[in-house]
């Protein structure tokens, strides 16, 4: 009944499982790093490379440039086709919003921002891990120094 819920530090999705867990004997396997559903002896450990990788989605974009395009059409015919001039002054505010809202999605303000960690063994195979949350791959990489001896 009184469980704490930590909303600040999620759990993280990597984790150090000692030898003993795995019902192998250690000095046959060693602990294991794993990395979700992936796993890397700790012993095997080389190198590791951090990359940030940015999704920008593309349907946003066409949505924003038809809406724009939309809203230009709608304000046009209704300047010119119905007189409406006294309205100008506020349709332009308004355009000018959805015009900078656009120009921030085509240059990428709003993408998505994650980090892939590469960790490479002695075998050549990298295993992978992504996340969006900063703490998270600061943590592990302050994990991955330490077992490299960093």
């Amino acid at each position: 009944m009184n469980d704490v819920v930590l909303f600040d530090q999620p759990a993280p999705m990597w984790w150090l499982e000692p030898a003993t867990v795995t019902g192998k004997p250690a000095e046959e396997i060693g602990d294991i790093l794993r990395l979700g559903a992936q796993s890397i002896p700790l012993e095997g450990i080389m190198s590791y490379r951090i990359e940030q990788v940015i999704e920008r989605g593309l349907e946003a974009r066409w949505l924003v440039a038809g809406l724009g395009v939309l809203l230009g059409l709608v304000f046009l015919i209704g300047v010119l086709g119905f007189g409406w001039l006294e309205c100008l002054l506020a349709g332009f505010v308004v355009i000018s919003g959805a015009v900078i809202a656009g120009l921030a999605e085509i240059f990428g303000v709003t993408g998505r921002r994650r980090f892939r960690v590469s960790v490479f063994s002695k075998d050549g195979r990298p295993v992978t891990y992504t996340s969006a949350d900063n703490r998270d791959i600061a943590r592990l990489v302050s994990f991955l120094d330490k077992a490299l001896g960093r």
